[in-house]
């Protein structure tokens, strides 16, 4: 959940130096952005993964891992 909450706060800062400064240029902003969302996807599944305590399908957490860096 901290990891979770971690990659929100990421993003919504990339939202703020991406236009407000010249420290980021538009298309590594948005290549940033797409890999804190695409984490943050993961961390969601695996967070409701472990909330609501599922065991199947087994495959998901592996699923997750090798889809999120896509």
């Amino acid at each position: 959940m901290g990891t979770l909450f971690l990659l929100i706060a990421v993003n919504a800062a990339l939202g703020v130096i991406g236009p407000w400064t010249e420290a980021l240029s538009i298309p590594i902003k948005n290549l940033l952005a797409d890999i804190v969302v695409s984490l943050g996807s993961a961390a969601l599944v695996m967070v409701f993964w472990v909330w609501f305590g599922l065991q199947r399908p087994p495959w998901l957490p592996r699923l997750t891992a090798g889809l999120a860096p896509h």
